[in-house]
C-alpha cells in the first residue's frame, strides 16, 4: 500500500475536513470578487437580465464580441468626454459648489454646473463599465467564469425617476451587498430596536450611505483632495436623507390623480435637479486638482487634438 493510500485509510476524516475547508476557501475567494453575489442566495436586487441566445444559454463567443464592442464604444466616448478643454477655475470655486447659495449663481454658473454634472456622471459610468467589461471579457475568454456570471452592470436609465431608483435600480450595484450587510450588522448590534420596523429600515439606509461616503472619502483623499475641501460625506448623506423625504412625499401624494407618464416626467426632472444641486459638493473639489483626465487613458482612440491652453 502506498503512503498516500495509507494516509487516506487512516485519516479519512482529516482529509475530508481539509477538502471541505479548501472548498469553503474557494467559495469565499469567489465571493470576494463577486461583488453583486451573482448566482448566490445573496444576489443583489434589481440586476438586469442580459440578452440570451435561442438556447437560453449565453454563448461565450457572442458574449465576448458584444462586450468587446460595448467596451470600445465606451472607451471612445470616455476619450471624447475627457478630451475637452479644462473649465475656468472660477467656475469650480468653493463658492460655486454651494448647496445653499443657489440664487447667487449666474446663468453661466447654472449652465456650466448642469453640463459639468452630466459629464461627471457619464465619465464615472464609463470608467466603471470599462473596468467591469474588461474583467468579464478576460475571465470568460479564459474559461474561468461563465457569461451568466456577468449580467449588465447598469439597469435601464428609464427606471431612474426617483433618487431611490437611481441608486437602487439604474446605478451599478457593486457595493450594495457590502454596504447593506455592514449597515445591517451595525444596526442590529447597536440599536435596541425590533427588526423590520420603519426606524430600522431607514437607519440601515442612512448607515449604508454613510459607509459609502467613508469609502469614497478615502478615495478622494488618496487622489489629493484636501480634507477640509472634501464634500464627500455631505453628498452621500444627502442621498440617504432625501430618499427618506422622497418616500414621505410619495406617501402623501399617492392619492393624487395623475397619469403615469406625467408622474415619470416629474420624477426624471426631480432626479436631474437633485443631482445638479448636490453633486458639485463632491465633484468640484476633485476637479480643482487640475488633473488632466485625458492623460489617464493609455491611448486616444479617436485621436482628438489636445486642446491648447
Amino acid at each position: 500500500m502506498s503512503e498516500s493510500s495509507l494516509a487516506s485509510s487512516r485519516y479519512p476524516f482529516a482529509l475530508g475536513a481539509i477538502s471541505e475547508c479548501f472548498g469553503y476557501y474557494l467559495v469565499g475567494k469567489g465571493l470576494l470578487w463577486n461583488l453583486r453575489r451573482v448566482g448566490t442566495k445573496w444576489e443583489v436586487k434589481n440586476i438586469r437580465v442580459g440578452r440570451e441566445d435561442n438556447g437560453g444559454a449565453w454563448r461565450r463567443t457572442t458574449f465576448i464580441l458584444r462586450r468587446l464592442v460595448t467596451t470600445l464604444i465606451a472607451y471612445a466616448a470616455l476619450d471624447a468626454v475627457t478630451s475637452g478643454p479644462a473649465p475656468k477655475a472660477a467656475l469650480l470655486s468653493e463658492q460655486k459648489q454651494s448647496l445653499l447659495s443657489i440664487r447667487e449663481l449666474s446663468s453661466e454658473d447654472v449652465v456650466f454646473r448642469s453640463l459639468n454634472v452630466i459629464g461627471f456622471w457619464l465619465g464615472a459610468a464609463l470608467v466603471n463599465l470599462l473596468l467591469s467589461n474588461t474583467a468579464a471579457i478576460l475571465l470568460v475568454f479564459a474559461g474561468t467564469c461563465d457569461p451568466a456570471d456577468f449580467p449588465p452592470l447598469y439597469g435601464s436609465i428609464r427606471e431612474a425617476y426617483t433618487i431611490r431608483r437611481f441608486w437602487g435600480v439604474f446605478w451599478h450595484q457593486l457595493l450594495r451587498r457590502v454596504l447593506t450587510s455592514h449597515a445591517e450588522a451595525m444596526t442590529h448590534s447597536v440599536l435596541p430596536i425590533k427588526r423590520f420596523t420603519i426606524i430600522i429600515r431607514y437607519t440601515r439606509l442612512i448607515l449604508a450611505f454613510f459607509i459609502s461616503a467613508l469609502i469614497h472619502y478615502r478615495s478622494d483623499v488618496a487622489m489629493g483632495v484636501p480634507v477640509a475641501d472634501s464634500g464627500t460625506l455631505r453628498f452621500f448623506l444627502l442621498q440617504g436623507v432625501f430618499i427618506v423625504l422622497e418616500d414621505g412625499v410619495s406617501i402623501l401624494l399617492r392619492d393624487v390623480l395623475v397619469t403615469r407618464r406625467f408622474d415619470r416626467l416629474v420624477g426624471y426632472l426631480w432626479v436631474i435637479f437633485f443631482l445638479v444641486w448636490s453633486t458639485p459638493t463632491w465633484s468640484y473639489p476633485q476637479q480643482r486638482l487640475e488633473v488632466d483626465a485625458a492623460d489617464l487613458l493609455p491611448f486616444h482612440f479617436l485621436g482628438l487634438p489636445k486642446p491648447q491652453t
